[in-house]
């Protein structure tokens, strides 16, 4: 059985969902600074399926800028 691993932004209180989003990201991959409009009401989900040496995830999330 895989164990797929799920963030979402609507598992916190509206005003902390970016810092959430953006801790969970910077802790999984690497550290990066990113802005976005709708940073009030962030909503994003992120799932991760380890697959070995390797991991398939996706994420859907507003628009951003690098």
């Amino acid at each position: 059985m895989l164990d797929e691993s799920v963030y979402r932004t609507e598992d916190v209180e509206p005003p902390d969902r970016f810092e959430y989003w953006q801790h969970q990201l910077t802790r999984m991959i690497a550290p990066f600074d990113v802005r976005t409009e709708h940073r009030a009401d962030f909503r994003s989900e992120v799932r991760i399926l380890p697959l070995g040496d390797l991991a398939l995830w996706t994420m859907e999330h507003p628009p951003l800028v690098l």
